[in-house]
């Protein structure tokens, strides 16, 4: 080998650093993909509780206007008992 080889083995990381980087590198991926889905399925979630909220609030309007009904109808029928 000549001294400019040499040289450039001491540019290239050991094969155990490498390893150690790759694997570092892959724990962070993985932990940025489950923050992702974490987030990902928290916005569903808050999605769905607020439809679902819309959902109840058109039913209680549906319920709030059917008791008005039925309380007007019990007064007219009372108008017209008396």
């Amino acid at each position: 080998m000549t001294d400019n080889d040499d040289s450039n083995d001491c540019l290239i990381a050991p094969s155990h650093t490498r390893r150690r980087a790759i694997s570092k590198s892959r724990r962070a991926n993985r932990k940025k993909d489950c923050v992702q889905r974490s987030m990902d399925s928290n916005h569903y979630l808050a999605e769905r509780a607020l439809h679902e909220l819309a959902e109840a609030n058109a039913y209680l309007k549906d319920v709030r206007a059917a008791a008005w009904l039925i309380m007007w109808l019990l007064i007219e029928l009372a108008a017209r008992l008396s």
